[in-house]
């Protein structure tokens, strides 16, 4: 995600300078390691590193090493910095989830509030009103930001070829049950119940089932070489959240299936994304998909054109610094967004 923002702001005509605070704390810390001394250096050295350069605007990433203090000692030196946090990760807490999900959400949200008082903008994956609610104080934007998609990276076309190597790809990691159809069950009986119902799909698994996982590229190769995939997050009924393998999919030419109290029915139609609601509506289409590779091809090409329209890099980068700027975002220009 960061270098995709990264890569809108710069499109979109900014200057921007990246920091990675992990990889310098690693080596500021001597033995490679994120320790205290890492800490220490990296919040000593931001400090020096925005006095120098003098930012108009600091975002924030999953920037763990990072201080509040050190935020609002820049705040104070540079009193025209804004500063945006930005976060991928699941803020809603739910009563059918497990104790270690709700725990999770105790800890997402805990960073996101810690930095609250020297943050102008907290930008989450959620489009749930009641959930960004949480992080809103009298000084701050809290919004929506969606997954991003970027040509650049996301750079497959699936939905050109009606003949591709697997079928179906699955990838996701066994620590916690997942929402299934209102169900929250392991990514393996998940996986298990699609092979049994189709017992002549040819699936690329990752992580479930016993089957390795993938990153990187072969990750990137996998998307540009699977027909259907199951966009299957955390959790599936929190208003438009979704983890980032959604703009993976979808980026790529993926048809992609998406549960349909996702709240994304609000931007594609079942001509442009495979809904389900059930197990076996999930099933159904996924045969018959298989047995259609042209309507597979239809669909998932529709799909990909409206994401990238809707989420590419250049217009999220500029809804960003709209929300810097002025608070608010226009939603003709941006029908997807939430901004509390």
């Amino acid at each position: 995600m960061q270098k995709k923002i990264t890569n809108g702001l710069i499109r979109a005509g900014h200057n921007v300078v990246s920091f990675s605070d992990r990889d310098l704390c690693r080596m500021m810390g001597i033995t490679g390691s994120m320790n205290a001394l890492g800490r220490k250096r990296i919040n000593d050295y931001l400090l020096k590193f925005a006095l120098q350069i003098r930012p108009d605007i600091i975002m924030l990433g999953h920037a763990d090493t990072i201080k509040t203090k050190t935020l609002l000692e820049i705040k104070k030196r540079l009193p025209h910095v804004k500063m945006v946090d930005w976060n991928v990760d699941w803020i809603s807490y739910c009563e059918r989830a497990s104790t270690r999900f709700n725990k999770d959400t105790d800890f997402n949200l805990t960073k996101l509030r810690d930095k609250s008082s020297a943050t102008d903008v907290i930008l989450v994956t959620t489009g749930d009103k009641e959930a960004l609610k949480q992080l809103k104080t009298d000084k701050n934007t809290v919004a929506f930001m969606p997954n991003i998609v970027d040509k650049s990276i996301e750079t497959g076309r699936v939905f050109e070829r009606d003949i591709v190597p697997h079928d179906f790809l699955f990838v996701a990691t066994p620590r916690l049950e997942r929402e299934f159809c209102g169900q929250f069950v392991s990514v393996d009986k998940v996986a298990e119940d699609i092979k049994t119902h189709i017992p002549d799909l040819n699936p690329l698994f990752a992580g479930v089932m016993g089957t390795p996982k993938i990153h990187s590229t072969d990750y990137q190769k996998a998307c540009e070489s699977t027909a259907m995939g199951l966009s299957l997050s955390h959790i599936n009924s929190v208003y438009l959240y979704q983890s980032d393998r959604l703009a993976h999919f979808m980026g790529n030419g993926v048809l992609t299936f998406l549960d349909s109290a996702s709240g994304y029915r609000d931007f594609f139609s079942d001509d442009e994304v495979a809904f389900y609601a059930t197990p076996e509506e999930l099933y159904q289409k996924i045969a018959y998909y298989k047995a259609n590779p042209l309507e597979r091809m239809k669909v998932a090409k529709a799909g990909h054109d409206k994401y990238v329209s809707l989420f590419n890099e250049v217009k999220v980068a500029e809804y960003i610094i709209d929300l810097v700027l002025t608070g608010t975002a226009d939603k003709n220009k941006y029908p997807w967004a939430v901004v509390i």
